[in-house]
């Protein structure tokens, strides 16, 4: 089939994939008492991180530690610029300094750690584990500020009258459509860019990321016309932890990802970069406004100018 075909289909199915994955997932938060935010930033984050995790362990059984690694520098930087402006343009965004008050710590963590780990230009299994051990710790940190409990939602008028007969079916339905069709995306993707020539590398970086982190914009937007943009919030911040320490932690358990560290080492920096003007944002600002959006756009854009410069 056409890779442009296949990748028009495979979008369809993801929209209607995150779709029923939000509606899953506010009943569950509402039947358990979980918080949006709670749920974005661990069940959302790791659902839509399944491409990203799933491209690690690949890249490593095959020897491309660059791929996986390209991958999940690209897809946190699209997170955090596009990701996060295109949810401040459709609605203002309350960013709490509760929230942040862990997030922001392993947000930065997360990069240093990953820093530490390809700074040798590989990431042991060893390494890959002692990521994977952080990560954890960080889910076991969002559990003891209580998050769960301390901001129970209101959902709907109605109290959620669900069972969890018809919840699971709904969750799992609606995975299983966000992981075939993100598996579609990618193999699109990629088979459109080998076309055009570039490095491993700078494939993973610029075209597959934007392809792996569609999981990720699409139930950021969708959890915006759901009215639970927590929900959105949580899943960029949560995927921006989970990918690097759970993604590539898990992935370089399979034999270890080697990478080119001199590039690599660059664009943490500028993730770094991005990530500390999330958190001044976060901070500085009570409501976020579309003027706001702008200046993730536009780092965005740059960026991208950055990187194209050197292939061009």
């Amino acid at each position: 089939m056409n890779p442009i075909l296949t990748l028009a289909i495979s979008l369809m199915i993801l929209i209607l994939g995150a779709n029923l994955m939000i509606i899953g997932l506010k009943r569950l938060a509402s039947r358990f008492h979980f918080s949006n935010l709670f749920v974005g930033l661990t069940l959302a984050a790791v659902a839509t991180s399944i491409p990203e995790i799933a491209n690690s362990i690949f890249s490593a059984i095959n020897g491309a530690g660059n791929v996986a690694l390209g991958n999940i520098i690209g897809a946190n930087i699209n997170n955090l610029t596009y990701g996060i402006g295109i949810l401040i343009f459709l609605t203002p965004v309350v960013l709490k300094e509760k929230m942040l008050k862990t997030d922001a710590i392993f947000l930065v963590i997360a990069i240093l750690a990953l820093f530490l780990a390809i700074s040798d230009g590989m990431i042991t299994p060893f390494e890959g584990l002692i990521l994977m051990v952080i990560y954890f710790v960080y889910v076991s940190q969002l559990l003891k500020a209580q998050k769960i409990t301390k901001e129970k939602l209101i959902l709907d008028a109605k109290k959620d009258t669900h069972g969890l007969w018809t919840l699971i079916p709904l969750l799992l339905l609606g995975t299983g459509l966000v992981i075939v069709s993100s598996n579609l995306v990618v193999k699109s993707v990629v088979q459109t860019a080998e076309i055009i020539g570039l490095s491993e590398y700078l494939i993973s970086l610029l075209m597959i990321a934007v392809a792996t982190t569609i999981p990720e914009l699409t139930v950021t937007i969708v959890s915006y016309f759901r009215k639970a943009t927590a929900i959105g919030v949580g899943n960029l911040v949560g995927s921006n932890i989970a990918n690097p320490l759970f993604g590539l932690g898990l992935g370089a358990m399979f034999g270890g990802l080697r990478g080119e560290q001199g590039i690599i080492l660059v664009d943490l920096l500028f993730l770094l970069f991005i990530t500390l003007f999330f958190i001044f944002i976060a901070y500085s600002v009570k409501k976020t406004n579309r003027k706001h959006s702008y200046f993730f756009f536009a780092i965005y854009i740059l960026y991208l100018i950055w990187k194209l410069q050197a292939v061009l």
